[in-house]
């Protein structure tokens, strides 16, 4: 029977997602909930009208008040309770009555009911706009932004509450059987229509028998024909039609019968109202019953509110009334005692004048008055003179160390006059006039010594600074770090150690022999023998180098790698070409060999077909091309290491990578294409979003894989992506995780939208963050994936407790 009950306007996914709902899944709000009795019938009415049109009316509860995870396409709508903790909620105007199949409790219902703020009357914006939470008033509710009105003078209560919904369907009850009535008549006008039709045609068939068949009448004949096709066509017709107005007649009769039977059932209790009229009148006398009861609630309700008011003025008066008869008998005492301060004040006063004490006292207070003052100076004075001692010891103490400096002053001047003697002795610094300065013992001689002194150091300042000034110090400094920085590292194997004397004069010495310590000069010109030295034997023996490192020890090397690079390459082909997109999208990588950069060297295929031979089996002109392409490989490795100021050995390792010698090349081929096609920008721009995107993750989890082949087979595989697979469809992300299930990658990902629930995944850990309306915490909800189902991990750890 609760299959025949009115049900709000619902989409049929709607339906279809209901109609998978389990027992104690939960009920709709309106099902959930009925009016409270002092609700009148308008008033109803008119709350029923705009939860319909907020769309709450409809809105599924659950038993745990979350969202429950639905299908691709199902359709629902939920309320996630949020108790408003002050004011006026829905829970002033409805009662929760849930549904014993559906799970839910009366302090679910109520939950969700305080979750909606109740407004007698539309507020202004300015006064809404400070409001939070959703309004819903008798004719208008507010969901922040949007705010809305209805008008509910025509809409009766028919989905809220057991009684509304029983008044629908006996309304419905009788406009099935008013509709029942009017097509019986409509089926017996068209039975009658058909009865004059047979007759009719029985008429004329009669006469065309009696009519004779002659040449002049075969036109009328032929018309009589037309006729009685006609007629016969519109006969089949009103049968066609009666048809379907009897299957109509039937499906309204099968209603009416369900209908009737489901009244009689709920009404067989009753010793009363067992007739229509008896019905209306119940209703009507109902109505009046209830708005005498809503108004008597009212008015007990206001009459309590009254008394309660007058009780509390009531103990209110009495407890002033004790206040102000307290207050009175503590004036009176306090007057009492008033008038007998009065009265032996006055008698002091006059005992006073008739002792003269007036006069002492005024004298004493002059005096006390002159003490504070001669306090007060004296306190000022002792003040001083600790202030006058304090600076007295600031200053002895600045002259002592004013001395100690200067005495410091003297003996570093005396130092640096005995340095620059010795400087002089050098014969570094320039002819200043300052032989002479060789020392005086008097004290007159010092001074005349000291005056001679100053001028030499400032002649010579003034030429230093003349030769090297501020901006011939930043390049001289500059100058000099750039060359430090060019040959530090050449530098080391030489352990350069510098000598500092106490005059701070700076001796250059390398220890390499620390017997026999050498100077810079003694080290450039070694050098330079050397070099001359390697000169001469480069030439005799770079033939027997290149042919002993680059064929044999680093040859083997290099050809060993561009095999494995080769194998890699391949196996990445194969995975790319396993692959089975939607749009029939297949990838290819090619390695392409780089051109010489000069006659003297060789192409990088060339190069290669070399290499891969046993160094025993080339012929001498293959050997000298060899050797002439490294070399003039090493020749552009030195100018590098000259021109950029880097170790030789760093261009010599970039030289010999293999890896510069190749570039790769992405090709690829759609549909029923036969060849591979280079994909470059331009053809890459007319792939659709999810090509592209393919053309991308495929080739990188490609050779990501290919990295992770050399690990151990202990050693996880991981690849995190933020964002997975945007933009891609959903058969291809289907694919995708099949290449990423065949690699055997353990992945991280992050999206809004993607799951990851596909049959090419076995098993998968799901984490959905959930933050309400910008809080400061998010809650995570734990899902699995076994490859069939998705389950709730907290579902299933209660499952597997209980």
């Amino acid at each position: 029977a609760r299959s025949r009950e009115p049900e709000p306007p619902r989409s049929e996914a709607r339906r279809r997602t209901r109609a998978g709902y389990t027992a104690g899944a939960g009920a709709p709000l309106y099902e959930a909930c009925e009016f409270l009795p002092h609700i009148g019938e308008a008033q109803r009415a008119a709350i029923e009208l705009t939860l319909l049109g907020s769309g709450a009316l409809d809105a599924w509860l659950r038993p745990d008040g979350r969202i429950a995870v639905q299908g691709e396409h199902d359709e629902e709508s939920w309320i996630v309770p949020q108790p408003i903790e002050w004011g006026y909620t829905l829970a002033d105007v409805l009662r929760p009555t849930p549904p014993a199949e559906s799970g839910l409790t009366a302090a679910q219902v109520e939950a969700a009911l305080r979750s909606f703020a109740w407004g007698e009357a539309m507020e202004p914006v300015e006064a809404a706009a400070e409001q939070g939470p959703p309004v819903i008033g008798t004719d208008h509710y507010r969901f922040g932004p949007l705010a809305a009105r209805l008008d509910g003078t025509s809409h009766r209560a028919q989905y809220i509450g057991r009684e509304a919904r029983r008044r629908f369907q006996q309304a419905e009850i009788a406009r099935l059987g008013e509709a029942i009535a009017v097509c019986d008549e409509a089926l017996a006008a068209l039975r009658a229509q058909i009865g004059e039709q047979e007759a009719g045609l029985a008429r004329l068939e009669r006469e065309l028998a009696a009519f004779p068949l002659g040449d002049e009448s075969h036109e009328a004949l032929l018309a009589a024909w037309s006729a009685q096709y006609e007629a016969t066509t519109r006969f089949r017709l009103l049968l066609e039609q009666e048809r379907k107005q009897a299957d109509q007649l039937r499906v309204k009769q099968q209603q009416w019968s369900e209908l009737k039977q489901a009244f009689i059932a709920a009404t067989a209790g009753w010793t009363r109202l067992k007739t229509l009229r008896d019905l209306q009148e119940a209703l009507r006398g109902v109505g009046a019953y209830l708005e005498g009861m809503s108004q008597l609630v009212s008015d007990w309700r206001e009459y309590r509110q009254h008394l309660q008011e007058a009780a509390r003025c009531a103990a209110e008066a009495r407890e002033l009334a004790e206040t102000a008869e307290l207050e009175e008998e503590r004036r009176d005492e306090l007057l009492d005692k008033q008038y007998g301060l009065k009265v032996k004040a006055e008698q002091l006063r006059k005992l006073m004048e008739e002792l003269g004490i007036g006069d002492l006292y005024s004298r004493l207070s002059a005096l006390k008055t002159r003490r504070r003052e001669l306090d007060a100076e004296r306190d000022r004075l002792a003040q001083a003179l600790v202030e006058a001692a304090s600076r007295h010891e600031v200053l002895r103490e600045r002259q002592r160390v004013l001395a100690e400096r200067e005495q410091d002053k003297a003996e570093e001047q005396e130092r640096r006059r005995r340095d620059y003697f010795a400087e002089w002795e050098r014969g570094l610094v320039p002819e200043t006039g300052g032989r002479e300065l060789t020392g005086a013992e008097d004290e007159q001689g010092q001074e005349q010594d000291q005056g001679q002194w100053l001028a030499v150091c400032q002649a010579l300042t003034a030429e230093l600074e003349r030769l090297v000034g501020r901006s011939a110090r930043e390049r001289l400094s500059g100058t000099v770090q750039d060359h430090y920085n060019a040959s530090k590292q050449l530098l080391a194997e030489y352990v350069l150690e510098i000598e500092i004397s106490e005059a701070g004069r700076i001796t250059l010495l390398s220890l390499r022999d620390r017997t026999r310590p050498q100077q810079p000069s003694a080290l450039l010109a070694e050098l330079g023998d050397h070099l001359l030295e390697q000169e001469h034997l480069l030439s005799d023996k770079d033939r027997e180098l290149f042919e002993e490192i680059i064929l044999r020890s680093v040859g083997k090397s290099i050809r060993q790698r561009i095999q494995r690079a080769e194998l890699w390459l391949a196996e990445m082909n194969r995975l790319m070409a396993e692959r089975d997109t939607s749009s029939g999208l297949k990838l290819q990588l090619q390695w392409v060999p780089r051109a010489a950069q000069s006659e003297s060297e060789l192409n990088s295929d060339e190069l290669v077909q070399l290499l891969r031979k046993d160094a025993h089996l080339l012929h001498d002109d293959e050997v000298e091309r060899l050797v002439g392409h490294f070399r003039s490989r090493v020749q552009w490795a030195k100018q590098g290491a000259l021109e950029e100021r880097e170790a030789l050995r760093k261009h010599i390792y970039d030289m010999l990578d293999y890896r510069s010698w190749f570039q790769f090349a992405l090709r690829y081929k759609k549909g029923g294409e036969s060849n591979y096609r280079e994909l470059t920008d331009a053809r890459f721009n007319v792939l659709s979003g999810g090509e592209k995107a393919m053309s991308m993750y495929i080739p990188l989890f490609a050779a990501t894989y290919s990295r992770y082949a050399d690990a151990s087979a202990e050693a996880p595989k991981i690849i995190s992506l933020d964002e997975a697979f945007a933009g891609v469809d959903d058969e291809n992300i289907r694919d995708l995780f099949g290449l990423l299930t065949e690699m055997d990658f353990d992945y991280m990902m992050t999206s809004q939208v993607l799951w990851g629930c596909y049959d090419t995944v076995p098993r998968l850990g799901i984490c959905e963050i959930y933050r309400p309306k910008d809080a400061d915490f998010v809650t995570v909800f734990r899902y699995r994936w076994d490859g069939r189902l998705l389950e709730s991990v907290a579902a299933a750890e209660e499952g597997g407790t209980s």
